[in-house]
């Protein structure tokens, strides 16, 4: 087996509004890739104003893996997998800072994103959950793009370029046909894969939930048949605005408990007492709000199983959302499932 990094020639243009495919080549096994999205702005005589949290990340509103004949592997916005990357590797992604163009004139920021299919992101020669593309029917790249108005407040004169873009790079498996000692064969690989998805589920809190007992919010952790690895909870206040928050007076408490049975407890505690040892876990320099980041593996060894019996549920005591919003929770999870 060797790895080779490459550049596509192909890029995923900008189109307003719309969600644009990339096909990608299916010669060999991806172990990942690198998305480096360029974010073009220019302005007429106006200049817009009041830029929305995120900012520019708000215009990459969802980035998709396709594969098999068009079955998702990955999907999410830009800035779940941001925050979800704080947590995987202890620092953001790069990321340039928002540069509102002058008046009649142009701004190009830079964000890149690492897509990893193997489960030990770090180690290059984790072989364990590569995306099979010889195998798959056709693996595509999507990117949903947005508008100024995801980014700015008050738009005034002032567009997303059509020199906005997203330059793809990769990391390919392959066999050589040279055998090394301790190095499997592309054959011995294939037949040990394991199959990783990354999906996002959100609910909307629309009162205070006081009581484990009587009044909870309660949402299913899915998908059954899966083995847990990692997941990120975003709780969000007023989710109706155009400029949502995360913040960490959303959820008082959190459960997470098999409903049948025993009612085994899996996990229980005050928000703030989850979240605030987080920033020595993962050596952060500060703690973004609003975020719980639970590695399963950590706590479970094998990550945590849900067979087909379990009934695992979120269990969350909340704050009252403001007067005619509504607050919620997003959660994005990764997990090893035999459902490719």
């Amino acid at each position: 087996m060797r790895l080779l990094q490459k550049s596509l020639v192909q890029e995923v243009e900008y189109k307003k509004n719309k969600e644009v495919k990339l096909e990608m080549p299916v010669e060999n096994l991806y172990r990942r890739w690198t998305l480096v999205f360029f974010v073009a702005l220019a302005c007429g005589a106006t200049v817009p104003t009041n830029p929305k949290h995120n900012d520019f990340l708000n215009v990459i509103k969802k980035i998709t893996v396709y594969h098999n004949g068009g079955k998702t592997r990955s999907s999410y916005s830009a800035v779940d997998k941001r925050f979800f990357d704080l947590f995987k590797h202890g620092t953001f992604a790069v990321k340039q800072a928002l540069a509102t163009p002058a008046a009649n004139g142009t701004s190009t920021m830079k964000y890149t994103v690492t897509i990893d299919f193997a489960r030990r992101k770090k180690i290059l020669s984790d072989y364990s959950a590569l995306l099979d593309a010889p195998n798959s029917k056709s693996v595509y790249l999507g990117i949903e793009w947005g508008n100024i108005s995801d980014i700015y407040g008050t738009v005034a004169d002032c567009t997303v370029d059509s020199a906005t873009n997203c330059r793809v790079s990769v990391i390919e498996a392959y066999d050589d046909g040279n055998k090394v000692d301790g190095q499997p064969n592309i054959d011995e690989v294939r037949k040990n894969l394991v199959f990783i998805k990354e999906e996002v589920s959100e609910y909307l809190i629309d009162k205070a939930y006081n009581s484990f007992d009587a009044d909870m919010l309660e949402s299913k952790i899915l998908p059954v048949n899966s083995t847990m690895l990692t997941q990120i909870y975003f709780a969000k206040d007023n989710v109706t605005d155009e400029n949502p928050t995360f913040s960490d007076s959303v959820i008082k408490q959190f459960k997470i408990q098999n409903v049948e049975g025993a009612g085994e407890i899996i996990m229980t505690d005050f928000w703030d007492n989850l979240v605030d040892p987080l920033k020595t876990d993962y050596t952060l320099e500060t703690l973004p709000e609003g975020m719980l980041f639970i590695d399963w593996l950590d706590q479970r060894q094998r990550g945590l199983i849900i067979s087909e019996s379990d009934a695992l549920k979120v269990r969350t005591l909340t704050a009252a959302p403001s007067a005619g919003k509504k607050n919620a929770i997003r959660i994005l999870s990764e997990f090893v499932t035999a459902d490719t």
